[in-house]
C-alpha cells in the first residue's frame, strides 16, 4: 500500500482528502473505500463513517477488513424495532461497549456506523470511565465488593467462565473475562489484598503470562448512578399509561417482570428500553471529542431517520393498545443531536447519477485463473504507459504469475512496500484487496481476488457466545419441521419463511413455533443468532415455552457438566498427540485453486483447525 500511496502522493487530489468541509464525490464504494484506506495509512488515527444503513456497513467491511484486519469494526444495531415478538443480537451489544472502549482510549481504528446506531442511546462516556474497575497487585478490595461491582456493570456469575462477560469465584480466586481482553484474567486474593494477577486459557486454566494489573471494562450499556431512582421513575411513567390501557392487566404483568430484572441486574435489549428514565444517556456522540466522522450520503441518512421514527411511532401506538410495552419511550436521539459538537465532520457522496465525481476509479473486473486475458489486458495498458501494480499475498500465486510472465518474455519489475513504482508492471507480495483503474493517474492495481478468485471476508468479525458452536451458514440448510435452538428462547421447531408487510415495507421473517402454538418471528438477516439442534436419529426434543425459566434452567444443568467433558476433551487430545502423524507435501497451484473454489468463508476455528493440520 506504501508503494501506491508514494504513487499518488505527487497528485493534488490526493493531499489533504478530508481536509476541507467540502462534499467529496466518489462514484463507489470502493472508491470510498480507497480513500479511507489512504487516509488512514498516511495519518493513523480514529476514523468515524457514518452510512445509511447496516447493509452498507457490512458491504464497507467486507472491502476493507482484508487490508485492516483488526482495525476495522462496525457499531451496529439490528435494524428492526426491538418488540416482544422479535429476536435481537447480544453480541452487537459487546460490540458496541468495545468500541467504546477504544475510542475512549482514543485508539487508531476505523468504525462503521449506521443512522439507527448513531440515534441509539449509549451511557454517558464519563459513566463507562466511572464504571470501569482498574485493579494493581497489592490493592486492597473485598471479594464481595468486587462481585457485586461485576454484576452492577453486567457480568455474569457462571460456574466456570468460558465466554467474554462472565466471572466466576471459589475461595480467593475470583476469574473474569473482560471484554477488553482475549483472554481471561485469574486474581489470586491474599484477604482483601490481591496478590497476584494472571491470563489463562480457558480449555487447560493454565497461566498464559502474568501482569501487574488489568482494566475490566462495563459488559452492558445499562450503566446508571441510582437504580432506585430510574426504578421509580419507570414506574412514575407507567401508572397511568397502565390505568389507560385496554389491557392493563397484561401490560402491569409485563412491567412488573421488567422492573425485576431490572432490579436483579438482568440487562439485555428488551430492558434497554427503559434506560432514559435513569438519566445517564448520551449517544455515540459523546465518544468521538474531536475525532474525524465522515459522513456518507446524508440525503439518504436523514430519509432513513425519518422513516425509523415513523415505524417507531406506528409500532409502539400498536403494542402499547395490545398490552405489549409502554408508549412514546425515549430510546432514540435525532441525527441532528448526533452532529451537534462535532469539529472535524466531512461528507460523502456515492450517488452514481453525479457527473462531477472527484473521485472516479474504475473497479476492475475479475480474471478468474484467464491468464491470456490477463496478459491481453495488461498489453493495453501497457500502451497506454500505465504504471500497473499486481500484489499477490500468496507465495504459489506470486511465482506462478512471475513464471506465467517469463514464459510470455513479459518484462516486470518486482517491488516492496518502499518501491518507488515504475512504468510498466510492478508486482509485490502486498495485496491492496481492491481492483481499481485510476484513470487519471494512469495507475491500474490488481490483487489475488481478481485474478485467483480470492474472497473478501463477508461476515463482521463479532463477539460471540457461540464460540464452539457450529452455526447454520445460509437458510437453505434449513427445512420446515427441523428443530431450533435460540439462546432466550431455547428449542422451537421451524416453520418456514414468512413475508410481513410493516409500513408498506416488506421484510423476511423465519417463523419458529413454541410449545402452546406460540410463535417467534427472528428477521432473515439475523438468522445465524440460532443453531440447528442436533440429537440421535428419532430422538425428539423437548418444546419450550416463551416466557418460561425452563430454558434457563436447562442451560444452568449444561454449565454444571462442563468441567467432566473439558476434562474428557484433555485427556483425549493427550493421547493423539502422542500418536505420530504422516507428512503431506506443501501446498501447491492445484491445492490452492481447489480451496480457493470452496463457495463458503471459513469460520475463525476452521481456519485455525486447517492451519494447524499443515503445520503438523
Amino acid at each position: 500500500m506504501k508503494a501506491i500511496i508514494n504513487y499518488l502522493n505527487k497528485f493534488k487530489e490526493f493531499n489533504n482528502i478530508f481536509d476541507d468541509k467540502r462534499v467529496i464525490h466518489c462514484e463507489n464504494d470502493e472508491s470510498f473505500a480507497f480513500l479511507l484506506l489512504y487516509e488512514y495509512i498516511t495519518n493513523p488515527c480514529p476514523l468515524v463513517i457514518v452510512l445509511e444503513n447496516l447493509l452498507a456497513c457490512q458491504n464497507m467491511y467486507a472491502i476493507l477488513s482484508d487490508m485492516l484486519k483488526d482495525k476495522v469494526f462496525t457499531y451496529s444495531v439490528d435494524e428492526i424495532n426491538k418488540y416482544t415478538s422479535l429476536a435481537t443480537s447480544p453480541e452487537m451489544e459487546l460490540q458496541r461497549i468495545y468500541i467504546l472502549n477504544k475510542l475512549i482510549e482514543n485508539e487508531p481504528i476505523i468504525v462503521l456506523t449506521h443512522t439507527m446506531a448513531i440515534k441509539r442511546l449509549a451511557p454517558l462516556k464519563s459513566l463507562f470511565k466511572k464504571k470501569t474497575i482498574n485493579l494493581k497487585i497489592d490493592d486492597e478490595i473485598k471479594i464481595n465488593d468486587l462481585i457485586n461491582k461485576l454484576i452492577e456493570i453486567g457480568y455474569k456469575n457462571v460456574f466456570k467462565v468460558t465466554q467474554a462477560g462472565e466471572f466466576s469465584y471459589r475461595g480467593g480466586v475470583v476469574d473474569v473475562f473482560p471484554l477488553n481482553y482475549n483472554n481471561p484474567v485469574r486474581f489470586e486474593f491474599f484477604d482483601t489484598i490481591i496478590d497476584s494477577i494472571r491470563f489463562f486459557d480457558t480449555t487447560s486454566q493454565r497461566t498464559i503470562n502474568t501482569t501487574n494489573e488489568a482494566k475490566i471494562i462495563p459488559a452492558t450499556e445499562f450503566l446508571f448512578t441510582n437504580l432506585d431512582e430510574g426504578i421509580d421513575n419507570l414506574k412514575n411513567y407507567a401508572k397511568d399509561l397502565i390505568n389507560s390501557s385496554k389491557n392493563n392487566l397484561k401490560l402491569e404483568g409485563i412491567i412488573n417482570e421488567d422492573i425485576e430484572q431490572i432490579s436483579n441486574y438482568n440487562f439485555n435489549e428488551a430492558i434497554f428500553k427503559y434506560y432514559s428514565f435513569f438519566n445517564c444517556y448520551s449517544t455515540l456522540n459523546d465518544y468521538l471529542d474531536n475525532k474525524q466522522v465522515i459522513i456518507v450520503n446524508e440525503d439518504k441518512i436523514i430519509a432513513n431517520e425519518q422513516f425509523i421514527e415513523e415505524e417507531y411511532a406506528t409500532q409502539s401506538l400498536k403494542d402499547y393498545e395490545e398490552g405489549y410495552c409502554l408508549k412514546c419511550l425515549h430510546i432514540y436521539e435525532s441525527f441532528k443531536s448526533f452532529k451537534n459538537g462535532l469539529k472535524n465532520i466531512n461528507k460523502v457522496s456515492t450517488d452514481v447519477t453525479n457527473t462531477t465525481n472527484d473521485y472516479s476509479f474504475i473497479k476492475v473486473l475479475p480474471f478468474d485463473f484467464n491468464f491470456d486475458l490477463l496478459y491481453k489486458d495488461l498489453m493495453d495498458f501497457i500502451l497506454s504507459h500505465y504504471t500497473i501494480y499486481i500484489g499477490l499475498e500468496s507465495t504459489i500465486h506470486y511465482e506462478t504469475l512471475k513464471d506465467y510472465f517469463l514464459q510470455k518474455d513479459v518484462n516486470f519489475y518486482e517491488a516492496d512496500d518502499d518501491s518507488l513504482l515504475k512504468e510498466g508492471i510492478n508486482i509485490s507480495k502486498k495485496d491492496l484487496n481492491i481492483g481499481l483503474d485510476f484513470t487519471k493517474e494512469k495507475l491500474l492495481v490488481i490483487g489475488e481476488n481478481e485474478i485467483f478468485k480470492k474472497r473478501f471476508k463477508s461476515t463482521i468479525s463479532m463477539f460471540s457466545r457461540y464460540k464452539n458452536a457450529i452455526t447454520i451458514e445460509s437458510v437453505n440448510d434449513l427445512t420446515i419441521g427441523d428443530y431450533l435452538v435460540h439462546e432466550h428462547y431455547g428449542i422451537g421447531i421451524y416453520k418456514g419463511i414468512e413475508t410481513i408487510l410493516n409500513n408498506g415495507i416488506h421484510r423476511d421473517y423465519i417463523k419458529i413455533e413454541y410449545r402452546n402454538s406460540d410463535e417467534l418471528y427472528l428477521p432473515l438477516e439475523q438468522f445465524k443468532l440460532v443453531r440447528k439442534y442436533v440429537s440421535k436419529e428419532g430422538a425428539v426434543p423437548k418444546i419450550n415455552k416463551l416466557g418460561s425459566k425452563e430454558w434457563e434452567k436447562t442451560k444452568a444443568k449444561i454449565s454444571e457438566r462442563v468441567n467432566d467433558i473439558a476434562e474428557k476433551l484433555v485427556n483425549l487430545y493427550t493421547l493423539r498427540s502422542q500418536n505420530e502423524g504422516f507428512s503431506f507435501q506443501k501446498d501447491d497451484e492445484l491445492q490452492e485453486a481447489f480451496e480457493n473454489d470452496f463457495p463458503y468463508e471459513l469460520t475463525l476455528d476452521q481456519k485455525t483447525v486447517l492451519k494447524e493440520i499443515k503445520n503438523d
